[in-house]
Protein backbone atom coordinates (compact mmCIF):
# COMPACT_ATOMS: atom_id res chain seq x y z
CA UNK A 1 0.00 0.00 0.00
CA UNK A 2 1.49 3.40 -1.22
CA UNK A 3 0.10 5.72 1.26
CA UNK A 4 -3.29 4.34 1.43
CA UNK A 5 -6.05 5.26 -0.81
CA UNK A 6 -7.04 8.83 -1.57
CA UNK A 7 -9.96 9.34 0.35
CA UNK A 8 -8.37 7.52 3.15
CA UNK A 9 -5.58 9.59 3.16
CA UNK A 10 -7.54 12.45 2.96
CA UNK A 11 -9.64 11.62 5.88
CA UNK A 12 -6.34 10.81 8.02
CA UNK A 13 -5.07 14.20 7.26
CA UNK A 14 -8.33 15.83 8.31
CA UNK A 15 -8.54 13.79 11.29
CA UNK A 16 -4.66 14.60 11.68
CA UNK A 17 -5.21 18.02 11.49
CA UNK A 18 -8.15 18.06 13.84
CA UNK A 19 -6.82 16.46 16.39
CA UNK A 20 -3.67 18.99 16.18
CA UNK A 21 -6.17 21.46 16.28
CA UNK A 22 -7.42 20.12 19.52
CA UNK A 23 -3.81 19.66 20.77
CA UNK A 24 -2.53 23.17 20.63
CA UNK A 25 -5.96 24.98 21.95
CA UNK A 26 -5.30 22.50 25.23
CA UNK A 27 -1.57 23.76 24.60
CA UNK A 28 -3.34 27.42 24.89
CA UNK A 29 -5.43 26.84 28.19
CA UNK A 30 -2.43 25.33 29.81
CA UNK A 31 -3.51 21.91 30.10
CA UNK A 32 -0.12 20.60 28.58
CA UNK A 33 2.73 20.62 30.70
CA UNK A 34 6.23 20.68 29.35
CA UNK A 35 8.37 22.65 26.52
CA UNK A 36 6.56 24.50 24.01
CA UNK A 37 6.17 22.36 20.61
CA UNK A 38 9.03 23.60 17.72
CA UNK A 39 8.91 22.78 13.93
CA UNK A 40 12.36 21.69 14.61
CA UNK A 41 15.24 19.97 17.00
CA UNK A 42 18.54 21.78 16.90
CA UNK A 43 20.80 19.54 18.56
CA UNK A 44 24.77 20.28 18.04
CA UNK A 45 25.46 21.50 14.74
CA UNK A 46 22.57 19.83 12.97
CA UNK A 47 18.80 20.15 12.82
CA UNK A 48 16.47 17.49 12.88
CA UNK A 49 12.62 17.69 12.02
CA UNK A 50 9.45 14.91 10.72
CA UNK A 51 9.05 14.89 6.92
CA UNK A 52 5.32 15.93 5.99
CA UNK A 53 4.78 13.32 3.93
CA UNK A 54 3.99 9.89 5.86
CA UNK A 55 3.20 5.76 4.59
CA UNK A 56 0.15 4.11 6.26
CA UNK A 57 2.77 0.69 6.67
CA UNK A 58 -0.05 -1.49 8.73
CA UNK A 59 -3.45 -0.87 7.91
CA UNK A 60 -6.02 -0.80 10.77
CA UNK A 61 -6.08 -2.26 12.93
CA UNK A 62 -2.80 -3.30 13.78
CA UNK A 63 -2.15 -5.28 16.78
CA UNK A 64 1.83 -5.76 16.42
CA UNK A 65 4.19 -3.82 14.16
CA UNK A 66 8.43 -3.82 14.52
CA UNK A 67 11.13 -2.53 12.25
CA UNK A 68 13.86 -4.95 10.98
CA UNK A 69 17.43 -4.85 12.75
CA UNK A 70 18.46 -2.97 9.51
CA UNK A 71 15.61 -0.68 9.35
CA UNK A 72 14.73 -1.65 5.71
CA UNK A 73 11.25 -3.53 6.91
CA UNK A 74 8.37 -2.89 9.02
CA UNK A 75 6.38 -6.57 9.99
CA UNK A 76 3.04 -6.10 11.42
CA UNK A 77 0.14 -8.12 12.55
CA UNK A 78 -3.34 -6.95 11.59
CA UNK A 79 -6.79 -7.78 12.85
CA UNK A 80 -9.80 -7.00 10.48
CA UNK A 81 -13.42 -7.61 11.99
CA UNK A 82 -16.37 -8.28 9.91
CA UNK A 83 -19.43 -5.63 10.33
CA UNK A 84 -21.44 -8.29 8.48
CA UNK A 85 -20.70 -10.22 11.85
CA UNK A 86 -22.91 -7.38 13.77
CA UNK A 87 -25.90 -8.40 11.77
CA UNK A 88 -25.72 -11.95 11.00
CA UNK A 89 -24.06 -13.60 13.69
CA UNK A 90 -23.76 -16.56 11.48
CA UNK A 91 -21.38 -14.97 8.90
CA UNK A 92 -17.46 -15.03 9.46
CA UNK A 93 -15.69 -13.25 12.10
CA UNK A 94 -13.19 -11.05 9.71
CA UNK A 95 -9.26 -11.94 9.27
CA UNK A 96 -6.22 -11.85 10.72
CA UNK A 97 -2.91 -10.98 8.44
CA UNK A 98 1.00 -10.89 8.66
CA UNK A 99 1.73 -7.88 6.48
CA UNK A 100 5.21 -6.65 5.63
CA UNK A 101 6.30 -2.87 4.06
CA UNK A 102 9.72 -2.59 2.00
CA UNK A 103 11.20 1.05 2.34
CA UNK A 104 12.85 0.23 -0.93
CA UNK A 105 9.37 -0.13 -2.67
CA UNK A 106 7.38 1.87 -0.25
CA UNK A 107 4.25 -0.99 -0.71
CA UNK A 108 3.09 -3.60 1.74
CA UNK A 109 2.78 -6.99 0.88
CA UNK A 110 0.21 -9.54 2.74
CA UNK A 111 2.64 -12.65 3.69
CA UNK A 112 0.16 -14.40 5.61
CA UNK A 113 -3.75 -14.85 6.01
CA UNK A 114 -6.33 -16.43 8.29
CA UNK A 115 -9.95 -16.52 9.04
CA UNK A 116 -10.58 -15.09 12.35
CA UNK A 117 -12.99 -17.86 13.65
CA UNK A 118 -9.83 -20.17 13.09
CA UNK A 119 -8.66 -18.18 16.59
CA UNK A 120 -5.26 -17.42 15.07
CA UNK A 121 -2.83 -16.30 17.77
CA UNK A 122 0.26 -14.39 15.94
CA UNK A 123 3.14 -12.52 17.60
CA UNK A 124 6.29 -12.25 16.04
CA UNK A 125 10.04 -11.56 16.75
CA UNK A 126 13.00 -10.24 14.10
CA UNK A 127 16.01 -11.89 14.67
CA UNK A 128 18.49 -9.00 16.10
CA UNK A 129 21.62 -9.21 13.42
CA UNK A 130 19.71 -12.11 11.31
CA UNK A 131 18.13 -12.28 7.79
CA UNK A 132 14.53 -13.16 9.47
CA UNK A 133 11.79 -12.87 11.54
CA UNK A 134 10.18 -15.83 12.96
CA UNK A 135 6.19 -15.97 14.35
CA UNK A 136 4.77 -17.96 16.63
CA UNK A 137 1.35 -19.28 15.26
CA UNK A 138 -2.04 -21.06 17.40
CA UNK A 139 -4.78 -21.93 15.28
CA UNK A 140 -6.96 -24.39 13.80
CA UNK A 141 -6.16 -25.16 9.51
CA UNK A 142 -3.00 -24.70 7.63
CA UNK A 143 -0.03 -22.99 8.11
CA UNK A 144 0.15 -20.48 4.92
CA UNK A 145 -0.83 -21.22 1.64
CA UNK A 146 1.88 -23.78 0.70
CA UNK A 147 1.07 -25.80 3.48
CA UNK A 148 -2.68 -25.86 2.70
CA UNK A 149 -2.78 -29.64 3.04
CA UNK A 150 -1.50 -30.12 6.65
CA UNK A 151 -4.90 -29.92 8.92
CA UNK A 152 -4.43 -29.31 12.36
CA UNK A 153 -6.49 -29.87 15.46
CA UNK A 154 -5.42 -26.85 17.82
CA UNK A 155 -2.02 -26.82 17.49
CA UNK A 156 1.22 -24.25 18.00
CA UNK A 157 3.54 -23.70 15.19
CA UNK A 158 6.77 -21.79 14.38
CA UNK A 159 7.35 -20.44 11.16
CA UNK A 160 9.80 -17.71 9.61
CA UNK A 161 9.40 -14.38 7.21
CA UNK A 162 11.74 -14.03 4.76
CA UNK A 163 11.42 -10.20 4.17
CA UNK A 164 13.13 -10.09 0.91
CA UNK A 165 10.59 -12.65 -0.68
CA UNK A 166 7.50 -11.46 1.26
CA UNK A 167 6.98 -14.91 1.85
CA UNK A 168 6.03 -17.30 5.40
CA UNK A 169 7.36 -20.72 5.55
CA UNK A 170 6.80 -23.23 7.90
CA UNK A 171 10.15 -24.36 10.44
CA UNK A 172 8.41 -26.68 13.16
CA UNK A 173 5.48 -27.35 14.83
CA UNK A 174 6.00 -26.85 19.09
CA UNK A 175 4.36 -28.32 22.02
CA UNK A 176 1.23 -26.44 23.66
CA UNK A 177 3.93 -25.87 26.43
CA UNK A 178 7.05 -25.45 25.17
CA UNK A 179 9.15 -22.59 25.81
CA UNK A 180 10.37 -20.11 23.19
CA UNK A 181 12.51 -17.03 23.80
CA UNK A 182 14.72 -15.00 21.18
CA UNK A 183 17.98 -13.46 21.67
CA UNK A 184 17.86 -9.59 22.49
CA UNK A 185 21.14 -9.41 20.91
CA UNK A 186 22.31 -12.47 19.20
CA UNK A 187 20.97 -13.31 15.62
CA UNK A 188 18.79 -16.80 17.72
CA UNK A 189 16.14 -18.11 19.04
CA UNK A 190 15.32 -21.40 21.56
CA UNK A 191 12.32 -23.27 22.28
CA UNK A 192 13.01 -26.61 24.51
CA UNK A 193 11.13 -29.30 23.06
CA UNK A 194 9.46 -30.96 25.79
CA UNK A 195 8.67 -33.80 24.48
CA UNK A 196 11.72 -35.02 22.92
CA UNK A 197 13.89 -33.38 25.93
CA UNK A 198 16.41 -31.33 23.23
CA UNK A 199 16.75 -27.82 23.24
CA UNK A 200 16.29 -26.40 19.50
CA UNK A 201 18.27 -23.64 18.33
CA UNK A 202 16.76 -21.26 15.33
CA UNK A 203 19.78 -19.05 13.50
CA UNK A 204 19.87 -15.91 11.95
CA UNK A 205 17.51 -16.93 8.67
CA UNK A 206 15.14 -18.51 10.55
CA UNK A 207 15.52 -21.99 10.19
CA UNK A 208 16.21 -24.51 12.66
CA UNK A 209 20.39 -25.07 12.70
CA UNK A 210 21.04 -26.83 16.38
CA UNK A 211 19.52 -29.43 18.63
CA UNK A 212 21.06 -29.60 21.74
CA UNK A 213 20.45 -32.35 24.38
CA UNK A 214 20.67 -31.51 27.80
CA UNK A 215 22.39 -34.32 30.83
CA UNK A 216 18.84 -34.91 32.23
CA UNK A 217 15.16 -34.40 31.65
CA UNK A 218 13.37 -31.64 32.70
CA UNK A 219 10.05 -30.37 33.12
CA UNK A 220 8.43 -26.86 33.92
CA UNK A 221 11.11 -25.56 31.89
CA UNK A 222 11.90 -21.66 31.65
CA UNK A 223 14.14 -20.15 28.73
CA UNK A 224 15.97 -16.75 28.91
CA UNK A 225 19.26 -15.67 26.75
CA UNK A 226 22.29 -14.39 28.98
CA UNK A 227 23.27 -10.57 27.98
CA UNK A 228 26.18 -12.33 25.64
CA UNK A 229 23.29 -13.41 22.98
CA UNK A 230 25.28 -16.11 22.28
CA UNK A 231 24.06 -18.71 25.46
CA UNK A 232 20.50 -20.24 26.64
CA UNK A 233 19.77 -20.02 30.58
CA UNK A 234 17.67 -22.86 31.20
CA UNK A 235 16.05 -23.57 34.58
CA UNK A 236 13.75 -26.31 35.15
CA UNK A 237 12.50 -29.07 38.07
CA UNK A 238 14.71 -32.61 36.99
CA UNK A 239 12.36 -35.66 37.26
CA UNK A 240 14.98 -38.08 39.46
CA UNK A 241 13.95 -41.27 40.87
CA UNK A 242 13.18 -40.11 44.65
CA UNK A 243 12.42 -36.60 44.50
CA UNK A 244 12.59 -33.47 42.10
CA UNK A 245 15.00 -31.15 42.53
CA UNK A 246 15.39 -27.72 40.84
CA UNK A 247 18.11 -27.63 37.92
CA UNK A 248 19.73 -24.69 35.71
CA UNK A 249 21.99 -24.96 32.59
CA UNK A 250 23.80 -22.79 30.09
CA UNK A 251 23.98 -23.53 27.13
CA UNK A 252 26.30 -22.32 24.44
CA UNK A 253 24.64 -21.93 20.89
CA UNK A 254 28.13 -21.60 18.80
CA UNK A 255 29.66 -25.10 20.72
CA UNK A 256 26.90 -26.29 22.09
CA UNK A 257 28.44 -26.74 25.29
CA UNK A 258 26.69 -27.11 28.38
CA UNK A 259 27.27 -26.23 32.08
CA UNK A 260 25.29 -27.24 35.28
CA UNK A 261 24.84 -23.94 37.20
CA UNK A 262 23.39 -23.05 40.40
CA UNK A 263 19.57 -23.23 41.62
CA UNK A 264 20.74 -19.29 41.48
CA UNK A 265 18.46 -16.55 40.00
CA UNK A 266 18.29 -16.37 36.29
CA UNK A 267 20.97 -13.50 35.26
CA UNK A 268 18.34 -10.91 33.18
CA UNK A 269 19.36 -10.53 29.22
CA UNK A 270 20.28 -7.33 28.10
CA UNK A 271 17.91 -4.56 26.33
CA UNK A 272 18.27 -3.42 22.87
CA UNK A 273 21.15 -0.98 22.76
CA UNK A 274 19.80 0.12 19.47
CA UNK A 275 19.30 4.04 19.31
CA UNK A 276 21.04 4.97 22.83
CA UNK A 277 23.64 7.08 20.67
CA UNK A 278 20.83 9.43 18.90
CA UNK A 279 20.97 13.10 19.84
CA UNK A 280 16.52 12.39 20.82
CA UNK A 281 14.31 10.02 21.84
CA UNK A 282 10.66 9.23 21.82
CA UNK A 283 8.66 10.88 24.51
CA UNK A 284 4.68 10.24 25.18
CA UNK A 285 2.38 12.09 27.12
CA UNK A 286 -1.34 12.33 27.63
CA UNK A 287 -3.59 15.13 27.51
CA UNK A 288 -7.17 16.21 28.36
CA UNK A 289 -9.20 18.27 26.36
CA UNK A 290 -12.15 19.48 28.67
CA UNK A 291 -14.22 21.08 25.40
CA UNK A 292 -14.08 18.02 23.62
CA UNK A 293 -14.35 15.43 26.15
CA UNK A 294 -11.45 13.47 24.63
CA UNK A 295 -7.98 12.24 26.14
CA UNK A 296 -4.96 12.37 23.92
CA UNK A 297 -1.81 10.48 23.80
CA UNK A 298 0.58 13.16 21.99
CA UNK A 299 4.02 11.69 20.90
CA UNK A 300 7.06 13.83 20.54
CA UNK A 301 10.47 13.98 19.28
CA UNK A 302 12.66 15.16 22.32
CA UNK A 303 16.28 15.73 22.57
CA UNK A 304 18.04 12.97 24.31
CA UNK A 305 20.09 15.68 26.60
CA UNK A 306 17.48 16.61 29.20
CA UNK A 307 18.74 20.11 29.71
CA UNK A 308 17.45 20.89 26.33
CA UNK A 309 13.46 21.69 26.49
CA UNK A 310 12.42 21.64 22.94
CA UNK A 311 10.17 19.10 21.01
CA UNK A 312 8.51 18.57 18.21
CA UNK A 313 5.19 17.36 17.55
CA UNK A 314 4.97 13.64 15.65
CA UNK A 315 1.22 12.66 16.22
CA UNK A 316 -1.60 13.99 18.47
CA UNK A 317 -2.82 11.08 19.31
CA UNK A 318 -0.99 7.83 19.18
CA UNK A 319 -0.88 4.60 21.63
CA UNK A 320 2.97 4.06 21.00
CA UNK A 321 5.71 4.92 18.50
CA UNK A 322 9.33 3.01 17.96
CA UNK A 323 12.09 4.99 16.30
CA UNK A 324 13.99 3.10 13.33
CA UNK A 325 17.37 1.36 14.32
CA UNK A 326 19.28 4.16 12.57
CA UNK A 327 16.89 6.87 13.81
CA UNK A 328 15.60 8.12 10.34
CA UNK A 329 12.55 7.08 10.66
CA UNK A 330 9.81 6.76 13.72
CA UNK A 331 6.76 4.16 13.22
CA UNK A 332 4.29 4.86 14.98
CA UNK A 333 0.49 4.19 15.84
CA UNK A 334 -2.38 6.44 14.57
CA UNK A 335 -6.25 5.94 14.50
CA UNK A 336 -5.35 2.08 14.43
CA UNK A 337 -2.89 2.25 11.33
CA UNK A 338 0.92 1.78 11.75
CA UNK A 339 2.24 4.71 10.07
CA UNK A 340 6.11 5.51 9.25
CA UNK A 341 7.53 9.21 8.62
CA UNK A 342 10.68 9.60 8.01
CA UNK A 343 12.95 12.20 9.82
CA UNK A 344 14.95 14.44 7.75
CA UNK A 345 18.67 16.02 9.11
CA UNK A 346 20.33 19.34 7.85
CA UNK A 347 22.76 20.84 9.13
CA UNK A 348 21.81 23.58 11.40
CA UNK A 349 23.69 26.91 9.89
CA UNK A 350 21.34 25.85 6.68
CA UNK A 351 18.15 25.98 8.64
CA UNK A 352 19.28 28.69 9.92
CA UNK A 353 19.91 30.81 6.70
CA UNK A 354 16.40 29.52 5.69
CA UNK A 355 14.51 30.70 8.80
CA UNK A 356 16.56 33.69 7.70
CA UNK A 357 15.54 33.72 4.84
CA UNK A 358 12.07 33.00 5.07
CA UNK A 359 12.12 36.08 7.78
CA UNK A 360 13.10 38.65 5.58
CA UNK A 361 10.96 37.53 2.73
CA UNK A 362 8.10 38.44 5.79
CA UNK A 363 9.22 41.52 6.30
CA UNK A 364 9.59 42.60 2.92
CA UNK A 365 5.77 41.10 2.34
CA UNK A 366 5.06 43.25 5.14
CA UNK A 367 7.18 46.66 4.24
CA UNK A 368 5.32 46.35 0.62
CA UNK A 369 1.99 46.26 2.16
CA UNK A 370 2.84 49.28 4.06
CA UNK A 371 4.58 50.92 0.85
CA UNK A 372 1.06 50.55 -1.30
CA UNK A 373 -1.03 51.80 1.73
CA UNK A 374 0.52 54.82 2.39
CA UNK A 375 0.22 55.64 -1.62
CA UNK A 376 -2.95 55.15 -1.36
CA UNK A 377 -3.17 57.69 1.30
CA UNK A 378 -1.59 60.61 -0.70
CA UNK A 379 -4.06 59.65 -3.09
CA UNK A 380 -6.60 60.61 -1.29
CA UNK A 381 -5.03 63.52 0.73
CA UNK A 382 -4.16 65.68 -2.44
CA UNK A 383 -0.22 63.51 -2.67
CA UNK A 384 0.40 65.09 0.72
CA UNK A 385 2.33 62.22 2.77
CA UNK A 386 2.20 61.97 6.10
CA UNK A 387 4.88 63.12 8.52
CA UNK A 388 7.17 61.58 10.96
CA UNK A 389 5.30 63.22 13.99
CA UNK A 390 1.88 61.61 12.36
CA UNK A 391 0.62 58.05 14.17
CA UNK A 392 0.74 56.77 10.79
CA UNK A 393 0.29 53.33 12.59
CA UNK A 394 -2.67 54.50 13.39
CA UNK A 395 -3.90 55.58 9.46
CA UNK A 396 -2.33 52.44 7.66
CA UNK A 397 -4.48 50.73 10.19
CA UNK A 398 -7.45 52.33 8.00
CA UNK A 399 -5.74 51.11 4.61
CA UNK A 400 -6.07 47.47 5.33
CA UNK A 401 -2.33 47.35 7.27
CA UNK A 402 -3.03 45.93 10.80
CA UNK A 403 -1.39 46.67 13.92
CA UNK A 404 0.59 43.55 13.87
CA UNK A 405 2.17 44.43 10.70
CA UNK A 406 3.34 47.34 10.95
CA UNK A 407 5.05 46.64 14.49
CA UNK A 408 8.16 47.63 13.94
CA UNK A 409 8.30 50.07 11.67
CA UNK A 410 10.47 53.24 11.77
CA UNK A 411 8.83 56.04 9.11
CA UNK A 412 11.39 58.56 8.36
CA UNK A 413 10.26 61.25 5.64
CA UNK A 414 9.05 64.64 7.12
CA UNK A 415 5.68 64.59 5.25
CA UNK A 416 4.37 67.23 2.66
CA UNK A 417 3.70 66.70 -1.13
CA UNK A 418 4.48 63.68 -3.06
CA UNK A 419 5.66 65.43 -6.20
CA UNK A 420 8.29 67.26 -3.83
CA UNK A 421 10.55 64.11 -4.40
CA UNK A 422 11.35 63.94 -7.95
CA UNK A 423 13.65 60.82 -7.35
CA UNK A 424 10.96 58.88 -5.49
CA UNK A 425 13.03 55.71 -6.66
CA UNK A 426 15.32 56.89 -4.12
CA UNK A 427 13.68 58.66 -1.59
CA UNK A 428 13.09 56.58 1.31
CA UNK A 429 9.83 56.91 3.75
CA UNK A 430 10.89 54.52 6.39
CA UNK A 431 11.61 51.00 7.19
CA UNK A 432 11.18 47.65 9.01
CA UNK A 433 14.45 45.88 10.61
CA UNK A 434 14.51 42.28 10.26
CA UNK A 435 17.45 39.64 10.69
CA UNK A 436 20.68 40.96 9.89
CA UNK A 437 19.30 43.90 8.05
CA UNK A 438 15.63 45.85 7.20
CA UNK A 439 13.36 46.63 4.35
CA UNK A 440 13.72 49.98 2.94
CA UNK A 441 10.01 51.23 1.80
CA UNK A 442 11.10 53.97 -1.30
CA UNK A 443 8.33 56.88 -2.41
CA UNK A 444 7.22 54.96 -5.39
CA UNK A 445 6.14 51.77 -3.66
CA UNK A 446 9.33 49.71 -3.95
CA UNK A 447 10.77 47.56 -1.08
CA UNK A 448 14.66 47.48 -1.13
CA UNK A 449 16.63 44.80 1.46
CA UNK A 450 19.70 46.59 2.82
CA UNK A 451 22.35 44.47 5.07
CA UNK A 452 23.47 46.15 8.33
Amino acid sequence: MRRGTQSGRAEGILTATALCLLLFSAAAAGDIQGPPAQPLLLVGSSAYFPAPDWDVVVPPQVSQAEWSPDGRFVLGVRRQSDVARLFQPGSPGGAISLVLWSQKTRRTKTVWRSAAEQAPIVRFWWLPQGTAAVAEMQQLGSVGAQHASVRTTPSRWLARVDPRRARLQAVARLGVNDPFAVSATGPYAAWFDLRAQVLRIIGGDGWLRRVITLPRPLRQVRLEWAATGDTVLIRGVAVEAQAAAKSSFAVEVRTSKVALLEPVAMPQAAENPSNATLPYRLQRSTVHVAEASLTLRALWLVPTDAGRRSRVLLSANSRWGKLSPAGDAVLYENEGAAIVRSIAKLPAATVVRAFQAAQQHSVESRARRIGLALLMYAQDNDGELPGDADDVRGLLKRYGVPEAASAGLTYTHPGGPLSANPDAAHTELGYLTGPGGRAVIYANGLVKWRDD
